[in-house]
């Protein structure tokens, strides 16, 4: 059954008969129920759901970030669309049923603000990650007061750490405390910075895999 959203006039969510209504981004919505399809998939379109499974699989727990760290001109897309988009075309690497991550490209942030040079993630006490980066701000759009956006993925227990904490660009470092069971562990790490009225920001970097002590 549908739900009326706007009044007799308005839009509605639900199904109702053979039509599907819904709402993105403030829009109203209809489509057509499914069909089921009664053919077995084809190679390509079972190479592309473990293509989306792989990347959505890891975009979805860091879609906070993603949300401060992509934007779309079309108000249709979401940031982690926009986020998919970017990884299904260069961060995806192998071949049928081998599928992997390529971490290093990666993005976790995308946009015209200076990106943090030189950006550097070591572990130097334990259960705690660092990532640094330079505080040069003279060239490109680069400002000061340029809040950080941190991920940390483990690849051993398939968990992600995030860092919104507001950490700026002039500082140059991050210190971020990782449960104790993560010593040992490698980690990959990724640095983007977003303005502080959260209307712009960087592309982001990839501070690079580091065993935790």
């Amino acid at each position: 059954m549908g739900r009326i959203i706007k009044g007799i006039l308005g839009g509605f969510v639900g199904k109702v008969g053979t039509v599907i209504g819904s709402q993105r981004n403030g829009v109203d919505m209809i489509s057509s129920l499914p069909k089921k399809s009664t053919k077995a998939p084809t190679e390509l379109q079972l190479n592309q759901r473990d293509r989306f499974s792989l990347g959505i699989g890891f975009l979805k727990p860091i879609n906070t970030v993603l949300k401060l760290g992509f934007k779309s001109a079309d108000p249709r897309l979401s940031s982690i669309n926009v986020a998919m988009s970017q990884l299904l075309q260069n961060a995806i690497i192998g071949a049928t049923g081998n599928y992997s991550l390529d971490y290093t490209k990666i993005l976790i942030s995308k946009g015209e603000l200076s990106p943090g040079f030189n950006s550097l993630a070591l572990s130097e006490n334990a259960a705690e990650l660092k990532v640094t980066w330079s505080t040069v701000t003279s060239s490109g759009l680069a400002n000061p007061d340029d809040e950080s956006l941190v991920v940390i993925y483990n690849p051993a227990k398939d968990q992600h750490f995030m860092s919104i904490s507001g950490v700026i660009r002039s500082i140059g470092e991050i210190a971020i405390s990782l449960p104790s069971d993560y010593s040992g562990d490698e980690v990959h790490c990724w640095l983007g910075f977003v303005a502080k009225d959260k209307k712009t920001r960087s592309t982001s970097t990839y501070a690079g895999m580091v065993a935790i002590v």
